[in-house]
């Protein structure tokens, strides 16, 4: 069973949604699968980046998408937004974010 999550980005993220998207012929939806289970796995990297930052909660929105996980990894968005007292939307726009960066970066 798929569960819906809504992505809410800014403009930066919403370009680098679509530039990286664009640039793998791939599919948004490939692209959260892939970026949720990146994020959840490295929650034990210790790094600062990691948590939802206060200005992902305030931030202003470009655009909103509605996309679907499996159920199985929404659960485990899910436990990880009640430990970090978010939203599930807000934890699964921040995890696009933050694996994006990273593939940026290089790491």
């Amino acid at each position: 069973m798929k569960k819906s999550v809504t992505l809410r980005l800014d403009r930066f993220g919403q370009e680098a949604l679509d530039e990286y998207v664009q640039g793998t012929g791939g599919s948004r939806v490939a692209v959260l699968r892939t970026a949720v289970s990146y994020y959840l796995g490295d929650a034990d990297s210790g790094r600062a980046a990691w948590r939802v930052p206060q200005l992902a909660r305030e931030a202003k929105f470009a655009r909103t998408l509605e996309l679907e996980l499996d159920e199985e990894l929404h659960r485990r968005l899910e436990l990880e937004a009640g430990r970090q007292d978010a939203t599930v939307d807000l934890l699964a726009a921040h995890a696009v974010i933050y694996y994006l960066t990273d593939l940026d970066t290089g790491r």
